[in-house]
């Protein structure tokens, strides 16, 4: 284990505590760095046609996805209904922990293929 809490294995939690405990109080901040929002934003430019439905499984405040996508129709899902509806892009909120619940609620989404 390295200074500052950062971890010679990648992707190891040095938080153990269930993920809703973290979420469980409105941030409204950014949660990835602007190289992270960077190549994800590009890469849904790569793989995702114009106009597609999306659902976005990291959402929050905002959402990773490039505005030159412009989809059809976003829909969030979150840990945090206060964050979700502050995010003006998306046309449907789901707040939902898939580490507790790993079956989606939203039985009716629609999404396109990003294939």
């Amino acid at each position: 284990m390295r200074a500052f809490g950062r971890s010679d294995i990648p992707f190891v939690r040095l938080d153990s505590s269930p993920d809703s405990f973290f979420y469980e109080k409105p941030r409204l901040a950014q949660h990835l760095d602007t190289t992270a929002l960077s190549q994800i934003e590009d890469l849904s430019l790569r793989l995702l046609p114009k106009g597609a439905r999306i659902l976005d499984r990291m959402s929050s405040l905002t959402s990773q996805i490039a505005t030159d996508l412009e989809p059809e129709r976003v829909t969030g899902l979150g840990m945090n209904g206060e964050e979700l509806a502050a995010n003006g892009l998306l046309a449907e909120r789901v707040v939902q922990d898939l580490k507790s619940e790993s079956r989606m609620r939203a039985a009716s989404l629609q999404l396109s293929n990003a294939g």
